[in-house]
């Protein structure tokens, strides 16, 4: 079992885009405000950290990708531009199972790199539609040694509403639906628990970061396992012996 990965997103100063309107809104939270790529070709987005930082994953969310789409990445601690750059390899996108709905573009790295400057680079490939994308983030990832107990799991939450009627039909508004996951960290270390509570004190229920399911080789095993999200009704941690504690958590997906 892969243990479940938490993306702290590290605070931006900014966004560049090479071509397009809207690159501004890759800094928003709301995936649904995009950058409106205008093109099919290459395309790229740069992303200003402001200051050098330790960052060890970069995300490329609500991403309109298609069959062969390819996504690279680039980082610097100077230059804005890419030249002197230090390039982190092209990866084929990880293709919804449905093969519909958005992607989610992410690399983890097995140790931080220092960096300011994160230049992604995508190709929808041949015949593929013009670049949009909703969120872009770079920071540290969150890996207790110990991973998480077995049981947890993914449900599917429908935020329209259905009212049965006298006639044996039912009236339904119709809404989104969407992916929650709950899952326990088992064996935290005092380091670990309290590196985790500040993260818990800085977002709330209510500030966004990305949590993966499961990743393989950097890269996510699937993309509905990846998740733009909250994190839902946050609870105490528990002590379970000198050293150790045990804390169950739930998310709720942004789409």
């Amino acid at each position: 079992m892969s243990p479940i990965v938490i993306c702290r997103p590290a605070d931006a100063q900014g966004v560049d885009t090479t071509s397009g309107t809207g690159g501004v809104n890759l800094l928003t939270d709301n995936p649904k405000e995009a950058w409106i790529s205008g093109s099919a070709a290459e395309v790229a987005a740069i992303l200003d950290l402001g200051s050098v930082q330790e960052i060890d994953f970069v995300y490329l969310g609500s991403v309109n990708g298609v069959v062969g789409t390819t996504w690279s990445v680039t980082y610097s601690t100077a230059s804005a531009s890419g030249i002197g750059a230090t390039a982190l390899g092209t990866t084929v996108a990880v293709m919804p199972r449905k093969r519909r709905g958005l992607m989610h573009l992410l690399t983890v790295l097995d140790a931080p790199v220092s960096a300011r400057y994160i230049r992604v680079i995508v190709n929808q490939g041949d015949g593929g539609p013009n670049l949009t994308a909703g969120i872009l983030r770079a920071g540290l990832s969150f890996r207790p040694q110990w991973g998480q107990e077995w049981g947890g799991g993914r449900a599917v939450v429908d935020t329209g509403t259905r009212e049965r009627l006298p006639d044996g039909g039912f009236g339904v508004d119709l809404g989104a639906r969407k992916s929650v996951f709950q899952w326990t960290f088992a064996d935290l270390s005092e380091d670990e628990r309290e590196e985790l509570y500040a993260f818990t004190e800085d977002v709330g229920e209510t500030v966004p970061f990305v949590m993966v399911e499961d990743v393989g080789d950097g890269v996510p095993a699937t993309n509905e396992g990846t998740h733009w999200c909250t994190f839902d009704r946050l609870d105490y941690y528990e002590r379970r012996a000198p050293g150790s504690s045990r804390w169950a958590f739930r998310i709720e997906q942004w789409i």
